[in-house]
């Protein structure tokens, strides 16, 4: 999983007016994607501690009246709730709450990626319709194959949905894929017509679907609307109409501690509509959730089976979801599929995962041939617990500042910082110390064992040394590059100092010019 935290970003664009209904205020709004500029149909509007809300229509476009003092609450398949005072909305778009002044519009909102950024979310049809007690397109049946290549999982997922409402719809199908996730098949088949997703210029796809969307033809289009999420609308889905849709996608699995977890979703979070529970209808119901709730039955067939293959033996292959049958047709190749007790399996993700490491340092390679092009995949996997001579010695060059700029307390600062780095290296490692200024100097002619008697002498000459001269980094790492290396082991540069220095750049391009190739 990547480091850093991946944000997106919803670009709102309110407007509002008042209503002469006590505290209540007529909201109404856009939501645009601004990584596309596109709408973001199905984002859910709510008001904060009630079940009155709306959903975002084709357009984007939302509508609902709330009191001034509440909070509305914006949701979308795979990010966080994001909470917006109403109070804050009017202030944003130029109309105050009574007693309260005009400030300048806001109109970009950040959200962050709900819960870790890498999870796939289930794909859904979502129906943008006036009258949801008759458009109607209910999951009727899942069948998922995936095919785990060591760390690749190419996964093959059909499901099918019927048209039980009593007239023609449009509807979108929203794969929410991780950032790991790689869609490079999409087809559906309505009745006896397929149709399947070709690449195109993003303009020139729209503008053939809208043209046979407008000639009363049947028609899919798929588009990435954000870096992790895919969309594919389908136009002119007749009444009885039945719809196959085949979704082929490969997903990067990537280990936590020795661990590997593949996950496919099954469920999809709640949607809104503006009617409360209590009195909504079994169609609006079905567009406030297509999927069935975690932990409640669902009304569709599931199937689910996965083989995992490895170029390392497999050491284990659990389910944390569901109760599974894992059978091992070899050390490195094992069958997984959900125990004839699991009934109900499509009302949670499910969730398998594999261990491969050993207490050696493994490696294997997987080969894939394709008519005139093959393919490897080499593994290399770590010890579960390597031991301390297990892990190769290192040298670590310190290059400490002692510049005029260093007097007083960030020269304490930074021998006490050096201190105890040099305290905690093992007797395998190897360190040396250069002290810079106007000019610099190494301790050793080359690095020495960390032994006690070492490690004293270095210290010693560090706390006896003062302060003085100009900090002139650039000589300094230079010398320290190009000083004598052990080859056996692999070396460490650590920089201490105020950071008074205006050759930044010059010093990153020495390092990697002076840095070995790889």
């Amino acid at each position: 999983m990547r480091n850093a935290l991946l944000l997106s970003f919803f670009c709102v664009l309110i407007a509002t007016m008042a209503l002469s209904q006590g505290t209540l205020r007529k909201v109404h709004g856009t939501l645009l994607d601004p990584l596309t500029g596109d709408p973001l149909p199905g984002v859910n509007v709510v008001i904060k501690g009630t079940t009155t809300g709306t959903t975002t229509d084709a357009r984007g476009f939302y509508e609902l009246t709330a009191p001034e003092d509440g909070t509305l609450v914006f949701s979308f398949v795979g990010f966080q709730t994001k909470e917006i005072p109403v109070a804050a909305v009017l202030r944003t778009m130029g109309e105050p709450a009574a007693g309260e002044t005009t400030a300048e519009p806001v109109k970009v909102f950040r959200h962050t990626i709900e819960g870790d950024p890498d999870k796939t979310l289930s794909p859904y049809f979502f129906v943008q319709s006036d009258d949801p007690s008759t458009d109607q397109l209910p999951l009727k049946s899942t069948n998922a194959r995936v095919n785990i290549a060591g760390v690749i999982a190419d996964v093959r997922v059909e499901q099918v949905y019927i048209n039980t409402g009593k007239t023609t719809i449009e509807a979108m199908y929203i794969f929410p894929g991780s950032t790991q996730a790689a869609v490079y098949g999409m087809s559906m088949r309505i009745g006896n017509r397929i149709l399947t997703a070709r690449i195109r210029e993003k303009q020139e796809a729209r503008r053939e679907y809208e043209e046979a969307r407008e000639a009363g033809k049947t028609a899919t289009l798929l588009e990435q609307q954000r870096p992790n999420v895919f969309q594919m609308n389908v136009a002119n889905i007749l009444p009885g109409d039945t719809i196959t849709v085949a979704l082929q996608y490969t997903e990067l699995l990537v280990p936590k501690e020795g661990t590997y977890e593949f996950v496919y979703p099954t469920v999809v979070g709640p949607r809104y509509s503006e009617t409360p529970d209590d009195e909504a209808h079994a169609g609006e119901r079905w567009v406030e959730s297509p999927y069935t709730a975690e932990g409640v039955a669902p009304m569709y067939d599931f199937h689910f089976l996965a083989q995992l293959n490895s170029a390392i033996p497999i050491k284990q292959v659990t389910s944390t979801s569901h109760k599974v049958d894992v059978q091992f047709t070899d050390p490195s190749t094992a069958i997984i599929q959900l125990d004839t007790g699991e009934i109900d399996g499509g009302n949670r993700d499910v969730i398998i995962k594999y261990r491969l490491r050993g207490n050696q340092v493994q490696s294997g390679v997987l080969l894939y041939p394709h008519e005139d092009e093959n393919f490897f995949l080499l593994m290399v996997e770590p010890p579960d617990k390597p031991t301390l001579d297990q892990i190769p010695g290192r040298e670590y060059i310190f290059i400490i500042d002692v510049s005029g700029s260093m007097s007083g307390f960030p020269l304490d600062v930074a021998k006490e910082f050096i201190r105890s780095l040099i305290t905690s290296l093992r007797p395998t490692d190897k360190f040396n110390v250069m002290l810079f200024e106007s000019s610099n100097n190494m301790l050793y002619k080359r690095a020495v064992e960390a032994t006690q008697e070492n490690v004293k002498e270095a210290m010693r000459v560090i706390d006896e040394r003062n302060s003085g001269g100009g900090t002139r980094l650039l000589p300094a790492l230079h010398n320290a590059l190009s000083h004598p290396k052990n080859d056996d082991y692999a070396r460490t540069f650590v920089v201490v100092t105020d950071g008074y220095v205006t050759v930044e750049k010059e010093a990153m391009s020495l390092i990697r010019s002076e840095s070995p190739p790889g």
